[in-house]
């Protein structure tokens, strides 16, 4: 939520230089420094989603091996129960 927001306002900011700068007369240097400001977004925007989803996968993950963990207790106790109940 909070790199949306800042998303959002590197944006507003984007365009509120682009207002400001339309009565003179646009320097390479200029559109450049634009171009290179939205690519920062775009990149930060990747890696947002990209954290968002590693999130993700590590929660299940973790849900996984807590499951896991739990059958394979179940198991080595069965395991065990079986050991004693055969005669030696």
């Amino acid at each position: 939520m909070r790199t949306r927001i800042t998303m959002i306002i590197c944006l507003c900011l984007l365009f509120a230089g682009r207002a400001s700068a339309q009565g003179r007369k646009r320097s390479g240097q200029s559109s450049a420094g634009h171009h290179q400001c939205l690519q920062n977004i775009i990149h930060t925007s990747k890696t947002a989603t990209n954290w968002s989803n590693f999130q993700e996968t590590v929660k299940i993950y973790q849900q996984g091996k807590k499951y896991y963990d739990a059958l394979k207790s179940v198991n080595n106790l069965v395991k065990d129960a079986r050991k004693v109940q055969q005669p030696s």
